[in-house]
């Protein structure tokens, strides 16, 4: 389960910069999770709830933001949704395919007091 590591990761990047800051206390943590990045969200879940207590993210509201996939034709340049990695061009049918969006793994803000 990847998803402890991200946690853990996500704990240590609050700390640190809660530390640079000064802060008491971190109030809220904003994520950016994208629906391709490969997390499986509920476990994601499940190790925050387990590993935040007596951590510096204990008492923040965590809100993760979820965006769907995004690819780009390589052959034809058309953007569309995509919802897997495997697919193909919904203009020319083309498997030449980058993923744009739906990847992120991010702490995108920290709010601190």
């Amino acid at each position: 389960m990847h998803e402890l590591s991200i946690v853990l990761s996500i704990i240590e990047i609050v700390a640190m910069e809660a530390k640079k800051s000064g802060a008491e206390r971190v109030t809220e943590v904003h994520l950016e999770i994208g629906q391709l990045s490969g997390v499986e969200f509920d476990s994601l879940e499940f190790a925050l709830k387990n590993f935040a207590p007596g951590s510096v993210i204990e008492s923040a509201e965590i809100s993760i933001e979820k965006p769907g996939g995004t690819a780009r034709c390589c052959n034809c340049g058309y953007e569309f949704s995509i919802e897997n990695f495997i697919g193909s061009c919904n203009l020319c049918s083309s498997f030449n395919l980058e993923i744009i969006k739906g990847r992120e793994l991010s702490v995108k803000s920290i709010t601190i007091d």
